[in-house]
């Protein structure tokens, strides 16, 4: 049986399936796509274990004493430094938070586990990266406690940088180096992490965050070594 089209024109029965197999290929390509894009968006907003206020000892000790923590949300700038022949974005902040008392910042750290050079980076070693905070005034923080997750394409890591001093800095930012043992480190990506002048809210601590105070032995100490040549100081 043949079926008229809009111009009246008979179309064989098989190019009519055919034509309705196409469409519905289409339809679940693009609902599919809608769906992955979903998924990736949420993914890139990390995981419950990475993206919230996490507590350090120290922090730990002020809720005991105090009864209460302030803790401030801070904007993620995730901008490019073009002047440090860095061509490709590679680690991405998120969920950024300062608290005065204990004097911290810290941070959700998120990487494609599908980028080349970051599978190149991350074989055979625990410890790919460090991380260095550095102010404007030219003071270096070099140890931070993390955290680390991952879930289908990303990899996210919580750092946490105690002992900032802000009194007089305007300007803080993150240096991620590949982890070598040479004296000229391989710097992957610099991000702005806080002006004194930025925008910041108070943040309310949940549950599920304050329950990370009795967790504080899950976090490791990385620390970045001094080196004899490092761009940035």
């Amino acid at each position: 049986m043949d079926y008229m089209d809009e111009d009246g024109i008979k179309a064989p029965k098989g190019l009519v399936i055919f034509g309705k197999i196409i469409k519905w290929i289409f339809i679940i390509f693009v609902v599919l796509m809608l769906a992955w894009f979903a998924v990736c968006g949420r993914l890139q907003k990390g995981t419950q274990k990475v993206s919230g206020y996490v507590f350090t000892e120290k922090a730990a000790e002020m809720l005991e004493k105090s009864g209460s923590l302030t803790v401030y949300d801070l904007l993620a700038y995730n901008d490019v430094a073009k002047d440090r022949n860095l061509t490709e974005k590679l680690f991405f902040t998120d969920h950024v938070m300062l608290t005065k008392e204990p004097s911290q910042i810290q941070f959700m750290l998120r990487y494609n586990l599908m980028n080349g050079k970051i599978k190149e980076y991350t074989g055979g070693t625990d410890t790919p990266f460090v991380f260095v905070l550095k102010d404007d005034r030219g003071n270096s923080y070099r140890s931070c406690l993390t955290l680390t997750d991952s879930k289908l394409i990303y990899g996210y890591y919580r750092v946490i940088f105690e002992d900032v001093d802000l009194s007089e800095a305007e300007k803080l930012s993150l240096y991620v180096y590949r982890n070598t043992d040479g004296d000229l480190p391989e710097l992957l990506d610099i991000s702005t992490m806080w002006y004194s002048d930025g925008p910041a809210k108070d943040h309310e601590l949940t549950a599920s965050e304050k329950k990370t105070a009795a967790k504080t032995t899950d976090l490791v100490t990385i620390t970045a070594p001094e080196r004899k040549s490092e761009e940035g100081n």
